[in-house]
């Protein structure tokens, strides 16, 4: 048994392979996925289990960072070591058949599954690094 400190008595967490079939004996009213990228090999699989494990009204959702960088400038492009890295990762999750490529696909793959009112937000992070 898995203690999580103080925990609401109504609250009840429950530890899976998500990957699995869902055998789950009652419905759920949120469903929360946090850095899944490269770790998932059926997003449609996935958002369907979602949907028809929670309850009417209930929510879905998704969050993660994605696996690539960007400049303002045009800077990070001065980086190819790095970039080349980001490269070899990518394709190695293509072949492992866990893309780390896939957050641009959840919306429409979440809308296929029956959700809807479906909200994307993209933020942008911040990070400042010397660059030489």
């Amino acid at each position: 048994m898995l203690t999580l400190g103080r925990v609401p008595t109504n609250c009840k967490f429950e530890i899976d392979d998500f990957e699995a079939d869902w055998t789950y004996t009652r419905k759920f009213d949120f469903i929360h996925g946090r850095e899944l990228e490269g770790s998932v090999h059926d997003y449609d699989r996935l958002f369907k289990q979602c949907f028809d494990n929670l309850r009417p009204g209930g929510y879905l959702e998704m969050q993660s960072i994605e696996v690539a960088t960007y400049s303002d400038d045009g800077s990070h492009l001065r980086s190819e070591m790095f970039l080349k890295g980001l490269d070899l990762v990518t394709e190695a999750s293509i072949k492992f058949g866990k893309s780390m490529r896939t957050m641009g696909t959840w919306k429409e793959k979440m809308k296929q599954a029956g959700f809807v009112n479906v909200t994307e937000k993209i933020y942008k992070v911040y990070c400042v690094l010397p660059c030489t």
